[in-house]
């Protein structure tokens, strides 16, 4: 699979969670908090990474230090970008 620039990445994962979390495209900003933010729980956030590894074909580690990191946006933008 070709690799993604950060900014196509960027609005896949952008447009993801606004159609997921049902929000306006206004309230997705790449330094907005998933939790605190954008409304995420564990179950969202469980959900987001397995259909973002289908997405790009990757695969995630369910024990991972990186991925308990993720708090933005942007965070998963640059880990998806760094996993290709």
């Amino acid at each position: 699979m070709e690799k993604l620039s950060r900014e196509e990445i960027q609005e896949k994962v952008m447009s993801y969670i606004i159609e997921e979390q049902s929000l306006k495209p206004e309230q997705v900003k790449t330094e907005s908090l998933l939790i605190e933010d954008l409304g995420f729980d564990s179950l969202d956030f469980a959900e987001m990474a397995l259909d973002l590894e289908e997405q790009f074909n990757i695969e995630l580690p369910s024990e991972n230090e990186e991925i308990k990191k993720i708090r933005t946006v942007n965070d998963v933008v640059n880990y998806l970008f760094n996993a290709q």
